[in-house]
């Protein structure tokens, strides 16, 4: 992916494992795909 912005990168960085790329950082899952991912970083949202 490119970023435009640096402090976008960041953010996109801040969620993921950098050797996992769909395992959550919050609390260990980890996803099938994307979209699984996508769905459940929204878990962590109040």
């Amino acid at each position: 992916m490119i970023f435009q912005d640096a402090s976008l990168f960041l953010l996109h960085n801040g969620f993921h494992a950098h050797d996992e790329p769909f395992r959550c950082v919050v609390c260990g899952a980890v996803c099938k795909d994307r979209i699984d991912f996508n769905c459940h970083l929204t878990s962590h949202i109040k």
